[in-house]
């Protein structure tokens, strides 16, 4: 029961916590794009040493090594992904404006939800902040999710 309470208000919280949820999603990013490129690197330079110490053992085990970072780099690469697939099962609309933040965090623009300048049909003009979308004018059941 927590958590559908949670994710009955996960539109408000994260327009609450917005500053720190555009934080994760830049340390986030950054993440996912160094640390496999760290491994894959690290890998390479073990590789390097071994085919350059000309020992078979070692550039066989160097060569595992290699794989193993590699199939780790893109294992961290993708768990945001993964990640996001599980939320949108558990939490659907109502955690789409968190993921839009953390995905797009150096693009503010592609996750102003309460931005109804560019409407998704004509004449839902008015954003409802418990709602997260554009409606008609003093509508609650016309509405839609705003464009981007």
């Amino acid at each position: 029961m927590l958590v559908l309470n949670f994710l009955d208000g996960a539109t408000t919280v994260c327009n609450d916590a917005e500053d720190i949820i555009v934080l994760v999603g830049k340390i986030v990013s950054v993440f996912q794009i160094a640390i496999p490129i760290i491994l894959v690197v690290m890998g390479l330079v073990s590789l390097g040493k071994a085919v350059v110490a000309s020992k078979d053992d070692e550039v066989k085990k160097a060569t595992g090594g290699l794989v193993k970072k590699i199939i780790l780099a893109a294992a961290i690469f993708f768990v945001v992904t993964i990640v996001k697939m599980v939320v949108s099962l558990v939490g659907g609309d109502e955690m789409k404006h968190c993921w839009e933040i953390i995905n797009n965090p150096w693009d503010s623009s592609s996750w102003d939800e309460g931005n109804c300048s560019n409407p998704p049909k004509s004449g839902y003009t008015e954003y409802n902040s418990s709602l997260g979308k554009c409606c008609e004018p003093g509508s609650k059941t016309k509405c839609a999710t705003p464009k981007k």
